[in-house]
């Protein structure tokens, strides 16, 4: 999963290619804009899902980081076992599907912060545990 607007949609276009080179994990990609499904539709291992954006109180004066809570949706989204988050900015240049199989929650850590207090939310992946 990835969360892309503006011009972060194309930023999901190559997660998207690099994706599908090295896994058949499809890339759901959240999106508050009506454009995003428009750039992506021809690409046959993304589907789009709209969702309400929420803002950043803490965006530090950088645009870049105004819809950055946005991508918080992503534990709304009940309908899924596990949900792996990757950043539109990012790509796969080996197979993630070993994240598939674990449990709780994963997460690439902050360099520059020990791991216990921060962690990167530009990757993380966690298990829903139904009933």
């Amino acid at each position: 999963m990835t969360m892309a607007d503006g011009r972060y949609a194309i930023g999901a276009m190559a997660l998207a290619r690099s994706l599908a080179a090295v896994s058949d994990v499809p890339l759901l990609v959240l999106h508050t804009d009506p454009y995003t499904p428009r750039l992506l539709r021809h690409l046959s291992n993304v589907s789009t899902l709209k969702v309400e954006p929420i803002n950043n109180p803490h965006n530090h004066g950088q645009s870049r980081f105004a819809g950055t809570f946005t991508k918080l949706r992503v534990f709304e989204l009940l309908d899924y076992d596990r949900i792996t988050f990757v950043d539109a900015d990012c790509v796969m240049l080996k197979g993630i599907d070993d994240l598939f199989e674990r449990e709780g929650f994963w997460a690439a850590p902050d360099w520059g912060t020990e791991l216990h207090i921060a962690f990167n939310s530009g990757v993380f992946s966690f298990f829903h545990r139904k009933g």
